[in-house]
């Protein structure tokens, strides 16, 4: 007498404790059953392969430990888990992503930060476009946000407090998980290195099929290049743009050119949101927030620039150094300008609240004017500002 033993399609033969003989049989040759199983590459990968003995339970080759039942609905629920999800890592340089919003809310005709929620939604969807998958099983499974850090009493004392607390429950709400280094005389060095090894860790131990890089610094090609040995593929999200800042200066991002060719979807974003705000596209808009209202204006913005001037706070004595100063309009912000004057070597700093005689709105850059200097804390600002 045989005793047949049902095995995946590799002829294996096994010795059985029982006093007949066993002998291989192939699953797939079994009429009408050829079709209900799964491939040998998804029982792999699933590592559902019995190891131990053979048990009389049907003739199904098992083990009391790990055990698979080949059936359609197995098949069906294993080739959307391990072939069709697309695993989404999403890693933040905060200090580049500080400069782009600001240049998006102060500088560009949006006048809009940017969204945390929107960039998920648009990485999502050019990710699904990009692999040919449905979006919905394209999920970030995985957000980390990577910036330097004010000390407690410094961000109070400069009124950048509540701002970041404020920006930091965003990032909470929405699953990202934040490391944050101490800032010393300015500077975050060695938040790159950190985001590199952590981005690294995470993609060999999630294993992300897609690790998306929102930052533009040459110091990430070396966590590509590793990343791309993994088989892991590397979607950038860039910024080019130039503009003139709070203080009066040029200011210009650039996203390294040698990290866009080491990357597998490089993606230029300021052209993909272009330079005005007439987009119809309902996920080019999302990826910016709300429209700014009056209370905007009258606090320090969140993500200000780190040194950047604050608006004049009533509460504080301000020490008047020169009445009747003159000079000229260098440069006009929502809610607030410089104004150079020969006088003072830095640009003075006014508040749309200072505006006298007329609307803020009314002033335009070139414009003669007269104000009255102050001094506190924050630096010298302008009062009581008016047209010549």
């Amino acid at each position: 007498m045989i005793r047949y033993v049902l095995v995946p399609p590799i002829l294996v033969r096994r010795p059985c404790s029982c006093q007949f003989p066993t002998r291989a049989f192939r699953l797939d040759r079994i009429p009408g059953l050829r079709d209900r199983l799964p491939s040998l590459r998804d029982l792999h990968q699933t590592r559902r392969f019995a190891e131990g003995p053979a048990l009389r339970n049907g003739g199904v080759h098992t083990d009391r430990r790990r055990t698979f039942i080949p059936t359609a609905k197995n098949h069906h629920c294993m080739n959307q888990s391990d072939h069709r999800l697309l695993r989404i890592g999403v890693f933040y340089d905060g200090n580049f992503l500080f400069h782009v919003s600001n240049y998006y809310r102060f500088a560009h005709p949006r006048k809009r930060r940017l969204s945390i929620p929107g960039l998920h939604d648009f990485i999502r969807q050019r990710a699904s476009e990009i692999e040919g998958i449905d979006v919905r099983n394209c999920q970030i499974v995985d957000a980390h946000f990577f910036r330097g850090r004010l000390s407690a009493r410094e961000a109070e004392q400069r009124q950048k407090l509540y701002a970041e607390r404020v920006f930091d429950d965003i990032l909470m709400g929405q699953g990202v998980v934040t490391h944050y280094l101490p800032m010393r005389r300015g500077f975050d060095s060695g938040i790159d290195v950190w985001l590199a090894l952590e981005a690294f860790e995470l993609t060999v131990h999630k294993r992300f099929n897609l690790l998306v890089i929102i930052g533009g610094d040459t110091d990430y090609i070396p966590l590509v290049q590793k990343v791309n040995s993994l088989g892991t593929r590397v979607m950038l999200l860039g910024w080019d743009f130039k503009f003139t800042d709070e203080q009066g200066r040029e200011r210009e991002t650039v996203t390294s050119a040698r990290l866009c060719n080491k990357v597998s979807y490089p993606i230029r974003m300021n052209e993909v949101i272009g330079e005005d705000d007439k987009s119809n596209d309902p996920l080019i808009n999302g990826l910016f927030g709300r429209e700014p209202g009056p209370e905007d204006d009258e606090e320090d913005p969140p993500l200000r620039r780190e040194g950047g001037k604050t608006p004049v706070d009533p509460d504080e004595e301000p020490v008047v150094m020169e009445k009747g100063a003159t000079g000229s309009i260098l440069s006009i912000m929502t809610g607030y300008a410089f104004i150079e004057s020969e006088d003072y070597p830095k640009n003075v700093f006014f508040h749309n609240s200072q505006a006298v005689g007329c609307d803020f709105s009314e002033f335009r850059e070139g414009d003669e004017v007269v104000f009255d200097a102050i001094e506190n804390a924050r630096g010298i600002q302008a009062m009581n500002v008016e047209k010549r």
